[in-house]
């Protein structure tokens, strides 16, 4: 099994499972006003089981990449069976294939790392200059990546152990069911094993076991995906544009990428926005993404309830909170900037004077001037001139999941 996608689309209903938390279960629940969980359980609706962080903003991307480009190797299976099943024992996927297509090479590492340091050259006053230094040494590089499949696998063994079950949502009846999204099954030698074992294998493998005289085993996976997830690779969606027929298209390694920016800046810089929680952001600006050429509002009160609560106190963003709002939205401008209709928005729910907005035209813009950069400078200005707070108010209601992302026609 051989290949990278060139690439990579992700489903809106997966963008969904992505983005979905808690309270916006239970308020789909509650404004539905009628019984839509579906189990043979009694569960309590938590983060636990809700949100879909650690191995998933990994491996949706690639379980999207199987679906479109290896539609041969799906086992067959009767309608009513609620996963895709891709791999068998006898021929199971290696695990080598998953690594290839979840973490970034050295190849497109250094394309990041290019784009990263035109990053720095405009936003720089953030960072010592031993920081910048650092940069300059591909040492740090070979450091980020070994990490960054140190992380892959640790939270991919946590994933195999846990077999977690997540309140999912069908599309067809609107019903949550408590199920797993997606379940990595382990294979070696042609044996289904425990998460324990494969971990042990990989353990074994990392040590040098197996160059000392030690059999290497045949490793490798049956990926199942619940359906109502993926379907779109199977009935027509189209695949044209940025987010058009069921499909948001994202750049490839989107994860890994998010996590270098996250390695190499100060801790300070993003806060409480980790990487996982940088590509929700991602997702969530993409669902309003202007791919018809009118520029869209985004409601920010309704952005940071949605992505990220801390930030809020009340309805009010004070400025100690603004700095890792504002990182993390050019970091993703900075990573997408192939997507430009991605940031043809504006930010709503945020009153704004004249003086603002004076502030903001005369500051620098060196790549020019754009919506997001001027509305952030004033920002800046509004927090200075009102004691470091600034209201924010809704533009419009809570859009339900539905409407997020309903298909176009």
């Amino acid at each position: 099994m051989k290949g990278k996608a060139k690439k990579t689309f992700v489903t809106r209903p997966a963008v969904n499972a992505l983005l979905q938390t808690k309270r916006s279960v239970l308020d789909e629940i509650t404004a539905r006003e009628k019984n839509l969980i579906k189990t043979e359980t009694e569960e309590d609706i938590t983060r636990a089981n809700t949100e879909l962080l650690g191995a998933y903003p990994y491996i949706m991307p690639y379980v999207s990449y199987m679906c479109e480009y290896y539609k041969d190797a799906l086992v067959p299976a009767p309608k009513e069976v609620t996963h895709f099943q891709f791999g068998t024992i006898e021929n199971p996927i290696p695990f080598s294939h998953l690594i290839e297509n979840v973490i970034i090479d050295q190849s497109e590492l250094l394309k990041v790392f290019n784009k990263f340091n035109n990053f720095l050259d405009i936003h720089n006053s953030d960072l010592p200059t031993e920081k910048q230094m650092q940069l300059v040494e591909q040492q740090d590089t070979k450091d980020f990546l070994k990490r960054e499949k140190d992380h892959f696998k640790s939270v991919l063994w946590h994933m195999l152990k846990e077999n977690r079950r997540y309140w999912l949502q069908d599309k067809e009846s609107g019903n949550y069911i408590l199920d797993e999204p997606i379940r990595i099954v382990p294979v070696v030698d042609g044996s289904l094993v425990s998460a324990n074992k494969y971990n042990n294998l990989v353990t074994k493998k990392a040590d040098g076991h197996y160059k000392a005289g030690g059999k290497m085993p045949n490793m490798g996976f049956i990926l199942y995906a619940y359906k109502p997830l993926f379907e779109g690779h199977f009935n027509n969606y189209q695949r044209s544009g940025y987010i058009q027929g069921g499909f948001i298209c994202q750049p490839k390694f989107l994860y890994s990428i998010t996590r270098f920016y996250n390695y190499f800046l100060p801790n300070t810089y993003f806060g409480d926005f980790t990487p996982a929680k940088i590509v929700q952001l991602f997702y969530y600006l993409v669902a309003y993404s202007n791919e018809k050429g009118t520029r869209r509002k985004i409601d920010m009160l309704k952005m940071l309830k949605y992505v990220l609560p801390k930030a809020l106190e009340g309805n009010t963003i004070r400025h100690r909170n603004l700095k890792p709002i504002a990182s993390s939205l050019l970091v993703i401008e900075s990573i997408t900037n192939d997507f430009p209709d991605y940031f043809d928005m504006s930010i709503s729910g945020v009153e704004f004077n004249k003086d603002d907005w004076e502030f903001a035209d005369r500051q620098e813009y060196p790549n020019g001037k754009n919506s997001l950069e001027k509305m952030l400078y004033a920002m800046k200005h509004h927090l200075k001139a009102n004691n470091n707070k600034m209201l924010l108010n809704y533009i419009s209601q809570k859009p339900s999941q539905k409407e997020l992302f309903e298909d176009e026609e």
